[in-house]
């Protein structure tokens, strides 16, 4: 800035002086200038001393400038990284812990009642005994309905039924009656009839009465007393035949005489092809 300072006032003071040594030699030279300023390697004319002396300061200056201008300083700049930086280190909050239960003491709740047992019969045909007779019981595939028929003559009576749980309802030709089941298996099972009696189920055949043939005990007690009519030639006065066990019959011949019964043979039959033994242990065909 100074440096612009003193040239500009070094062309004022030359054009000043300019101006005085025209009005000076305007009537013999009006063209001509004065010698210093017309240059020359001798510099004939000779300009002002002080001119002369005036030397490049411009790096005094330069340094005068930059020592003289306050340095601008830079607008803060806010340290976003390290707040960044410093969040980034904070450590999280802890969660608040979770208690732990306390211990139960109280005795644990009894366990659930066990749940019923839903019964089905089996399709097909069951042999039965109440301790006073036998039957056979025939299920339809349905599940609700079948046929009864007794050992003793083959008389039959159709049924319904139905069970909740563990409870059935018969519904017979000839009357109701209702019994708990007990389950011993899927070929065994009892029912408790509400008449008082016990009877025993087990499972026989899958097969129907068409295709199922056995011998009643009164045809079995009858043939027992042509039998031994035909071996022995004298017919007994009566035969009475139980059921033994499964499929066996039992039957008592004898004649009535009076103060005591007199036994003339007793056969095991087997009810379904009439075959068995004597009392002697031989083989007899009830057939033949």
């Amino acid at each position: 800035m100074k440096k612009i300072i003193a040239m500009a006032t070094v062309v004022f003071i030359a054009a000043f002086l300019t101006g005085c040594d025209a009005e000076d030699q305007s009537s013999s030279s009006p063209n001509s200038a004065p010698a210093w300023m017309k240059g020359g390697s001798n510099n004939a004319g000779g300009a002002p001393a002080w001119m002369n002396e005036v030397k490049d300061d411009s790096g005094d200056n330069a340094d005068t400038d930059a020592e003289d201008e306050e340095p601008v300083e830079d607008a803060p700049v806010e340290d976003n990284e390290e707040d960044e930086e410093a969040a980034a280190e904070e450590p999280p909050l802890a969660e608040p812990e979770e208690k732990a239960p306390e211990a139960n003491t109280a005795p644990p709740p009894p366990p659930p009642p066990p749940e019923p047992v839903y019964l089905a019969f089996r399709s097909g045909i069951w042999w039965t005994n109440d301790g006073l007779e036998d039957n056979y019981y025939y299920f339809n595939s349905d599940g609700r309905s079948g046929v009864v028929r007794s050992q003793q003559d083959k008389s039959e009576r159709t049924f319904t039924y139905s069970y909740t749980g563990t409870n059935a309802e018969f519904v017979f030709s000839d009357g109701q009656l209702n019994a708990m089941v007990e389950s011993k298996n899927d070929d065994k099972l009892i029912l408790h009839w509400d008449d008082g009696r016990s009877e025993s189920f087990s499972y026989y055949s899958e097969g129907g009465f068409n295709s199922f043939h056995f011998y009643s005990c009164n045809e079995l007690a009858d043939m027992s007393m042509n039998y031994y009519e035909k071996k022995h030639g004298c017919r007994p006065d009566y035969s009475d035949a139980k059921v033994v066990s499964n499929g066996l019959i039992e039957i008592h011949l004898y004649d009535d005489n009076g103060d005591y019964n007199y036994t003339c043979d007793w056969y095991l039959i087997d009810r379904f092809n009439g075959s068995g033994t004597d009392m002697s242990g031989n083989v007899i065909y009830l057939t033949e």
